[in-house]
């Protein structure tokens, strides 16, 4: 798909968001993986949120936490990767960060519902059962 960068970058990108649309998170992992490492500043925000959530979804949290954080500093108005970073520390049983990071999901979309279950988790964690209802 992306080998050896023979196509211009906002064709790459759009074949990347494909696969994240069809939720094809292995083979972006991959195409991610052939990308070369000197990224235009443009395309900085999203590639590094897509490293972190292949990462997470692959179970890789050593590798998705810093992709999700630089990602959250790079994009800070994106919803998706406050929630990201939050699901993720979740995972790494850092309750405090995380609710942190979902609260700021909700602040920017509050409608993202994948972000009130995770921050419920988190809620029942801190021992907080009123707030996770």
């Amino acid at each position: 798909m992306i080998s050896a960068m023979q196509q211009p970058w906002s064709v790459v990108i759009e074949q990347l968001a494909e696969l994240d649309r069809r939720q094809d998170f292995d083979a972006l992992g991959q195409a991610l993986l052939q990308l070369p490492s000197d990224i235009p500043e443009d395309y900085r925000p999203a590639i590094t949120h897509w490293r972190g959530k292949a990462s997470l979804l692959g179970g890789k949290l050593e590798e998705a936490l810093p992709q999700l954080a630089l990602a959250a500093q790079l994009d800070p108005q994106r919803a998706a990767n406050h929630y990201l970073l939050g699901a993720a520390m979740v995972r790494q049983q850092q309750w405090l960060d995380a609710r942190m990071a979902l609260i700021r999901a909700l602040q920017l979309q509050p409608a993202l519902k994948a972000a009130h279950l995770e921050l419920a988790a988190v809620h029942l964690a801190l021992g907080e059962p009123q707030q996770a209802l």
